[in-house]
């Protein structure tokens, strides 16, 4: 169990330092992705985690509506990732919080959206902190 916690905390510390490194200059993201047919709209639900190139992580969702197309094909899920892009121009900085990395995007137009946003590094030390949090753990078992 402990050997699976470490494979797992190692797997996402290599992919969110990537993804923390690039962020600054890449668009990065990914998620999960699902089309629902409202009578004679499709719903596109966006689920991500999304790097936009500014040196911020930001998780949440968008919904945008499409005209109902017969001869397409809609699924209800999907993973749905972009990588290494050039940066997104969708979000612009208007305060000090959002030039270090901190947002609260809860829009209703032109595209329902919800974003909460952190600098990008803050994972990277959060999980660091967890690998010294169980290290320091393992280390009291041993030594009761």
């Amino acid at each position: 169990m402990k050997k699976l916690r470490h494979l797992i905390l190692s797997f996402v510390f290599a992919v969110f330092t990537i993804f923390w490194l690039s962020s600054y200059t890449y668009y990065n993201t990914f998620g999960i992705d699902s089309e629902l047919r409202k009578n004679e709209q499709i719903e596109n639900h966006y689920y991500r985690f999304w790097w936009p190139g500014n040196g911020s992580l930001l998780i949440g969702k968008s919904i945008i509506l499409h005209p109902y197309n017969s001869n397409k094909t809609y699924t209800k899920f999907d993973l749905g990732a972009a990588f290494l892009r050039p940066p997104s121009d969708k979000i612009k900085a208007h305060s000090v919080y959002n030039k270090i990395g901190f947002w609260y995007i809860d829009l209703d137009k032109p595209i329902q959206q919800f974003w909460i946003g952190i600098p990008a590094w803050l994972p990277t030390f959060m999980i660091i902190g967890c690998f010294l949090f169980c290290r320091r753990r393992y280390k009291k078992s041993l030594s009761v």
